[in-house]
C-alpha cells in the first residue's frame, strides 16, 4: 500500500495505491465527495487488482485551485494517470466522476479498457438542486455564491438533505455511508462547490450518453433521483446495466458486497 501526494504544477493530489499486478482500477469520486467514497470497496477489490483512488483538486486532502473550471478536473485526472505511468487503466467513476471518466475515455479510447459509471448524472437533476438553482443563479450573479455555499455546507439541514439524496433515510446499514457524505461536504473547498453549481447550470455535469462506448457499464440504485432510467435503457445494453434495488446514489457504499462482486465480474469479462 502506498499513500502520498503527487505534485502537478504545484497542485498536490492526495492518493492511495494498493500496488499489485494487472491492469489497475482507478476510482474517480464525485462532486463534494472524496476518495473515501470507495472505503467499502478498496480493500476487497485490492485483493485481486491494483486499485488506486485520489482526491480531485479542492476535494478531500488535495490542494485547492484559485479558480475552477470543469475541465480542470479532467486535466488533473489525466495528469495524475500520466504521473503514475499507467498505460492502461480501468475507470470507475461516481456521479461527477462519471463525466470525467467518459471525457477521458472519449479522448483515449484504447487507454481505458473498461469504464464503470456509478449513478451517472443523465438527468433529471435531484429535487434539492432544482429548488436551489434559481436562487444560486442570482447569488452567483451578485458574487455572493461562495459565501452562501460556505454557510450552507456547514448546516445540518443541508448535510442531511444531501445525504438523503445520496443514501436515503438514515439507518444502521447506511451510517458509515452518510458519514462519508458529510465528511466530503466539510472537506470540499467552497469555491469547488461553486464550480459544481456553475457546471450544473451550464449542463457540464451531465454525461453525454450519445457518445457511450461498448466498454461502458452502468451501476445504479433504482431509487436514485439523479438517474434517467429511460436514457440508461436507451443507450446501454441490458448486459451492461446493473441495478441495485432499493438503493440510492451510492450503491457501492450501501451494498458494498453486491457492488464488489459485480466489479470483479466486469473486470474478468
Amino acid at each position: 500500500m502506498e499513500n502520498g501526494t503527487i505534485d502537478i504544477n504545484g497542485i498536490f493530489i492526495a492518493y492511495e495505491d494498493s500496488k499489485g499486478a494487472g491492469t489497475p482500477i482507478l476510482f474517480i469520486h464525485g462532486w463534494m465527495d472524496y476518495k473515501a467514497d470507495s472505503d467499502m470497496n478498496f480493500k476487497e477489490l485490492a485483493q485481486k487488482h491494483r486499485v488506486i483512488r485520489f482526491d480531485l483538486p479542492g476535494h478531500g486532502d488535495s490542494s485547492k485551485l484559485s479558480e475552477y473550471e470543469f475541465e480542470d478536473y479532467v486535466f488533473y485526472t489525466k495528469r495524475f494517470i500520466d504521473e503514475l505511468k499507467l498505460n492502461k487503466v480501468n475507470l470507475i467513476g461516481h456521479s461527477m466522476g462519471c463525466v470525467i471518466a467518459t471525457r477521458l475515455a472519449e479522448a483515449e479510447k484504447e487507454r481505458y479498457p473498461k469504464v464503470v459509471l456509478i449513478d451517472p448524472p443523465l438527468g433529471p437533476m435531484p429535487g434539492i438542486i432544482k429548488i436551489l438553482l434559481p436562487i444560486l443563479w442570482v447569488f452567483n450573479k451578485l458574487r455572493l455564491l461562495p459565501a452562501l455555499l460556505s454557510y450552507l455546507r456547514g448546516t445540518k439541514t443541508f448535510q442531511n438533505k444531501w445525504s438523503d439524496i445520496f443514501i436515503g433515510k438514515e439507518n444502521v446499514k447506511t451510517a458509515r455511508a452518510r458519514e462519508i457524505t458529510i465528511e466530503g461536504i466539510k472537506k470540499c473547498d467552497p469555491q469547488a462547490i461553486v464550480a459544481g453549481v456553475i457546471a450544473t447550470l451550464n449542463n457540464e455535469m451531465i454525461v453525454d450518453v450519445k457518445k457511450v462506448k461498448e466498454n461502458y457499464y452502468v451501476v445504479y440504485g433504482d431509487k436514485d433521483p439523479v438517474i434517467n432510467i429511460e436514457n440508461v435503457n436507451k443507450y446501454f445494453k441490458p448486459a451492461n446495466i446493473k441495478v441495485f434495488a432499493g438503493e440510492y446514489h451510492v450503491p457501492n457504499r450501501t451494498d458494498p458486497n453486491g457492488f464488489n462482486e459485480y466489479i470483479l465480474s466486469v473486470m474478468k469479462g
